[in-house]
């Protein structure tokens, strides 16, 4: 390997290591993708579908929403019951996703920071 890359075996050693340590840098793998004649590809990969991170992030912002319209209606009107609950957040959820994209990612990023 050292030959075809033109380096030292020494060097590739570093390099070898520097990557099970996880300490290479991105610079470092890109040149030794373009001396391999290969295509550097760097990505960060949902661990479940996206439809289920979009599903669970429109479920949470819905049950936000409903949380905070139940405190204000407590004081006006009786508890609904579960299956009218199940029904007011997919009537959520549905209007949530129609109202584009925007709103689901809103505060992703605060989310994210926070976890």
């Amino acid at each position: 390997m050292a030959e075809k890359l033109d380096s030292s075996r020494n060097r590739i050693s570093i390099l070898e290591r520097r990557e099970i340590e996880g300490d290479i840098t991105r610079n470092q793998l890109k040149l030794l993708a373009e001396q391999l004649n290969c295509d550097f590809t760097y990505a960060l990969v949902p661990k479940k579908p996206v439809e289920e991170i979009i599903e669970d992030r429109v479920t949470e912002i819905a049950i936000q929403s409903l949380d905070s319209n139940a405190q204000n209606m407590f004081l006006e009107a009786p508890s609904i019951d579960k299956k009218a609950q199940e029904h007011l957040l997919e009537q959520a959820k549905k209007e949530i996703i129609a109202s584009g994209g925007r709103i689901i990612w809103k505060n992703i990023k605060e989310d994210i920071c926070l976890k």
